[in-house]
């Protein structure tokens, strides 16, 4: 399904389109990049590509709650 320009643009805003990780993905994730894992890694330990950690990333990064 094609998205919207504004829609596309409001998540450019807001650091990416959302990703499609739970609340315990989340946390894990969090816990992996604290620890100093590359994003490769906590994408191989949550069997999620790259790209979709990268957007997660940059949703945090977005929203101020830096690691």
């Amino acid at each position: 399904k094609a998205h919207s320009k504004a829609q596309l643009r409001k998540w450019g805003k807001e650091g990416g389109r959302p990703v499609s990780l739970d609340r315990k993905a989340m946390a894990q994730l969090a816990a992996l990049l604290r620890k100093g894992k590359s994003q490769a890694e906590c994408a191989n330990a949550l069997s999620v590509s790259v790209r979709t950690i990268g957007r997660v990333v940059a949703r945090i990064k977005a929203s101020d709650k830096h690691f």
